[in-house]
């Protein structure tokens, strides 16, 4: 299908097709068909006419894996990183066990941040000169930057490894004293509801949606794992819930690590929120559903949307979500309960996260006493 001139969709991707030396051209530009990949597209189509008309079109330059390398006898020397890092992203792509999630973000780092930064060098001049110089310039938090360029660090071990560069630069650079230079926190701040702000949200709200937000409160789940929560894995009459999914962009899927998969005990407020919300059991299976469609909740976006509403309504502080789980997190921890067995209920590995997260409430529950009634 015809998208632009000499573009076209063939398959999942766009092709660019060109006439070279009397010979009709196609080529895969692994771009999808989206106004991003075609903007894209157009740029790269441009690049290459323009380099054809000025007879200084370089076959391999742009598509060094293809066929026609060998037909117009140009031997493949160098490749452009752009180019390398988009069979990285294929490759990730039609990686089965790699999580959607997990997928998303490699290709958001790819497309928004690699290439634009340094898809334009070539691979074999590609040093840790530039990589250093950007790290140092960077904006980014040193978690960011550390998750941002495993793309490019897996696609200089496949060069590599398949003998087009010599030496990989990331071998010689010392990451994490070059991190180290870096802020370490975000501007995300914990701030975790009072006693006050949890009584008044829960007034405010009705239904569903004020079970799902004391359940939230009383649970520590995070909001994927609530609305992908179904019934077949709550046993109310044990006080227990199986957390096995988390719901990602509409699709219900396995959490995350292995530790967040886990059997935990609810508190009475927990079991509370869905005793209450068993009224509403529908068809589909799951506990929690968004009262404006009586479906499912596909995102955590529509729970975004409904929850500023509402904090407007009340007069209370902003704050996401997502701090109804730092609510409850911090609220065991003021009340000296067992740090190990917060980092279960958390779905953490070990103690380590909750230590560095929520260090400030440890300390204040160090000085109170035990209170079993939450």
């Amino acid at each position: 299908m015809k998208i632009d001139k000499n573009i076209e969709l063939h398959g999942n991707y766009l092709r660019l097709t060109f006439m070279y030396k009397k010979v009709k051209c196609n080529e895969c530009l692994y771009l999808e068909n989206d106004k991003k990949g075609i903007k894209r597209a157009k740029e790269i189509r441009d690049d290459v006419l323009s380099d054809i008309r000025r007879g200084t079109f370089k076959y391999e330059a742009y598509f060094p894996n293809s066929n026609k390398v060998k037909v117009f006898d140009a031997k493949p020397k160098s490749y452009l990183l752009m180019h390398l890092l988009l069979e990285q992203k294929e490759k990730v792509l039609n990686n089965n066990n790699f999580a959607v999630s997990t997928k998303k973000d490699y290709v958001r780092f790819i497309d928004n941040l690699l290439i634009p930064t340094f898809g334009k060098y070539e691979v074999t001049n590609f040093n840790k000169k530039l990589l250093i110089s950007w790290v140092e310039h960077s904006n980014l938090t040193a978690k960011a930057i550390r998750t941002a360029i495993t793309p490019l660090r897996n696609t200089l071990i496949d060069a590599s490894h398949d003998g087009i560069i010599d030496v990989n630069p990331f071998e010689q650079i010392d990451m994490r004293r070059l991190l180290s230079t870096k802020r370490k926190e975000t501007s995300y701040k914990i701030k975790p509801f009072n006693e006050d702000e949890k009584n008044r949200i829960l007034e405010s709200a009705s239904g569903e949606f004020k079970n799902l937000i004391k359940f939230g409160f009383y649970s520590g789940l995070r909001t994927g794992e609530m609305l992908a929560l179904k019934w077949e894995n709550v046993d109310l009459q044990n006080k227990k819930i199986h957390v096995k999914h988390t719901m990602q962009d509409g699709n219900l899927q396995s959490t995350k690590t292995k530790e967040s998969t886990r059997t935990i005990y609810l508190l009475e407020k927990a079991l509370e929120s869905l005793e209450e919300q068993k009224k509403y059991i529908t068809d589909d299976g799951f506990v929690f559903h968004n009262p404006n469609t009586g479906k499912y909740w596909p995102k955590t976006d529509a729970v975004r949307k409904q929850w500023i509403s509402l904090l407007k309504s009340t007069d209370i502080e902003y704050r996401n979500f997502y701090q109804t789980r730092h609510t409850f997190a911090s609220m065991l921890i003021t009340n000296n309960e067992n740090i190990h067995k917060i980092a279960k209920y958390l779905g953490h590995k070990d103690t380590t996260m909750v230590t560095k997260i929520y260090g400030k409430y440890i300390e204040e529950g160090e000085s109170h006493g035990f209170n079993p009634n939450y």
